[in-house]
């Protein structure tokens, strides 16, 4: 996606995937200081392990917890969030039309993502989270009022007009779902995302279709955080299509 945006601005750059294990964080880091650097992107598990890293932590990325974007300024680096965002424009992108509650289904770095923009944009929120501990510490963290269940057989699902699942069921396995109940039902009109882009047309997605419901595939977050994160870097905006039309195929 990157390198595909480096060449619609026509700018010389390149962006490479790099293996980090987590006791060699802090020293990989320095390689990112240097002038020819313009930043980076974290995935799992140094999301949070970077904080103590970086020189300064911008405010969303403070309250959610977690930094996926780094920014080079001069020597200093700069932790940020696209990820709450990108989350949010894909959602809207994708019809939905807030109404109901909105349920989130997993209580991980995700998710913390997911409640961060529904709560800015005033939502009602629940999580159901096998350990209804770390759904409920996730909230109070967040200084988030939310209802925390435990099972889904208690939550009552026709009050639901957003269904979200941030937890990784389904991701390459088309068996998979995050229900352990029968495909519920929601608000008419309600809307089901799914964070897992690969496959693209997870089980959880093609079941809400069947129901008639609206869905909304994870591979807008994908795309948004990182043309976020790319306009952050060079100061120029890319077209999200771009970013699409080059990792498309890859996600079937």
């Amino acid at each position: 996606m990157h390198n595909a945006a480096f060449q619609h601005i026509g700018m010389k750059g390149v962006y490479q995937a790099v293996d980090i294990e987590p006791s060699c964080l802090g020293k990989s880091l320095l390689r990112l200081k240097e002038p020819d650097v313009l930043g980076a992107n974290l995935s799992l598990p140094h999301k949070e392990a970077v904080v103590p890293f970086l020189d300064e932590i911008e405010p969303v990325a403070r309250r959610i917890g977690a930094v996926n974007t780094i920014i080079r300024k001069d020597s200093k680096l700069l932790g940020t969030n696209t990820d709450a965002d990108g989350f949010y424009q894909s959602l809207m992108e994708g019809g939905y039309q807030p109404q109901g509650i909105a349920l989130i289904l997993g209580a991980g770095g995700a998710a913390r993502a997911a409640v961060h923009a529904l709560s800015q944009a005033g939502l009602t929120l629940w999580i159901q989270n096998r350990t209804p501990e770390r759904a409920q510490q996730l909230l109070d963290s967040m200084q988030v009022e939310g209802r925390v269940f435990a099972t889904q057989q208690e939550v009552p699902f026709s009050e639901v007009g957003l269904l979200v699942n941030t937890s990784s069921a389904g991701l390459s396995n088309l068996q998979e779902t995050p229900l352990t109940v029968p495909f519920p039902e929601l608000q008419s009109g309600a809307t089901v995302y799914d964070m897992v882009y690969k496959p693209l047309y997870t089980r959880l997605l093609l079941e809400a279709n069947e129901q008639g419901y609206n869905t909304v595939t994870g591979i807008g977050m994908l795309v948004h955080q990182a043309r976020l994160a790319f306009e952050r870097w060079t100061g120029q905006s890319v077209p999200a299509s771009v970013m699409f039309d080059a990792v498309k195929d890859t996600l079937q």
